[in-house]
């Protein structure tokens, strides 16, 4: 458990730090990330994300990372906010923009939400339209993709549902 909240540690300082690995943003902020750095990044969520597939990170008693964001305590490249939810830069993308839209309510995935959820889970859709539109990626022409993870088999590191917002470069299928 300790080696788990060591790692979790490592990653929001990285994530919060506004680490951009395909180098425009960080180098517009003065910010280099080694590709040491980015190996241990990914080996950081990778060991997470078996973390969460053997149940421990549902163990752990303290906020989520993506708590924390909502709530301020740490820092993060924030696109856009409201009462239900944060949109912010991921640390790792995996496309030019990579985005993630999270509830502020903790909720551990979508495998694990409930009716009374619902109305939450449209927001979130909605929001990524809104924040679709602040990239300039909401057209025929250009366009975004929208993932969610479960579980560690689907790569999920942080257990706290979001939703990734992908776009700036076209798109494989199948994905992963």
């Amino acid at each position: 458990m300790v080696l788990i909240q060591r790692i979790s540690f490592a990653v929001t300082g990285l994530i919060l730090r506004g680490n951009d690995p395909w180098g425009d943003r960080s180098r517009q902020s003065g910010i280099e990330v080694s590709q040491q750095g980015k190996d241990s990044l990914r080996f950081a969520r990778r060991v997470l994300a078996q973390a969460s597939r053997a149940g421990l990170l549902l163990a752990m008693a303290e906020k989520t990372l993506f708590e924390k964001v909502c709530d301020q305590e740490v820092s993060a490249d924030i696109l856009y906010e409201d009462e239900l939810c944060v949109a912010f830069r991921d640390i790792d993308p995996q496309a030019p923009e990579h985005i993630l839209v999270v509830p502020r309510k903790p909720i551990r995935n979508a495998g694990l939400a409930e009716e009374a959820d619902k109305e939450l889970l449209g927001h979130l859709i909605l929001v990524t339209q809104k924040v679709a539109d602040l990239l300039g990626v909401r057209s025929a022409d250009k366009g975004y993709r929208l993932v969610m993870n479960n579980w560690g088999d689907a790569g999920e590191a942080v257990p706290h549902l979001h939703i990734h917002l992908l776009a700036g470069r076209p798109m494989q299928w199948p994905p992963g």
